[in-house]
């Protein structure tokens, strides 16, 4: 696959291509996007993307796109994925079969199946949803793929409201199940 990078501004996903020799970016192509883009991340093959996307009052989804290996070009990759809530980060096991989906309120963890093709998948039922704390910034797959670590932001005390504590909580993960070690 040719070296590229993207960015979104507003609803629309840039692609460019970069030389390798001079670092030099060339704008390739640019996808409408249903709403603002939030966070992107690539599938562990390389052939998928993930983007969630959109902001209140704005539709919330993850979308999946196909990556041409031979030109980067990227081609919608099964329908769009609605989300109750807006999606600050987005990470992949390493084996490429579950999509973490970080919801920024009320500061859960979604984990979504991915089919073999790279379509977005089923949500996993979890046995227990746990709120992490008062605003999920990212959840990351620690790389041998077996746990989550999730961090929050806190607020200070402020106009009479306590104090918001931030956290750091470590999730265990086996076949699709999160279930909190430690926080």
């Amino acid at each position: 696959m040719p070296a590229l990078t993207l960015y979104a501004i507003g609803p629309r996903l840039h692609r460019y291509a970069v030389d390798p020799e001079t670092g030099e970016l060339t704008h390739a192509e640019s996808v409408k996007l249903p709403g603002n883009g939030q966070y992107a991340v690539f599938h562990p093959g390389g052939n998928c993307l993930y983007v969630a996307v959109g902001k209140p009052p704005q539709p919330l989804s993850l979308l999946a796109f196909a990556i041409d290996l031979a030109t980067g070009a990227l081609r919608p990759h099964g329908d769009p994925v609605s989300l109750s809530a807006r999606a600050i980060h987005l990470d992949i096991d390493p084996a490429g079969l579950h999509l973490f989906v970080s919801l920024l309120d009320p500061g859960t963890v979604r984990v979504v199946w991915l089919d073999a093709d790279g379509r977005i998948g089923a949500p996993v039922g979890q046995s227990e949803e746990k709120r992490l704390g008062v605003f999920l910034h990212q959840a990351r797959v620690l790389p041998f793929g077996e746990a989550v670590l999730a961090c929050t932001r806190g607020n200070d005390a402020a106009n009479g409201k306590p104090e918001e504590k931030g956290a750091l909580s470590f999730l265990a993960f086996r076949d699709g199940a999160l279930r909190l070690a430690q926080q």
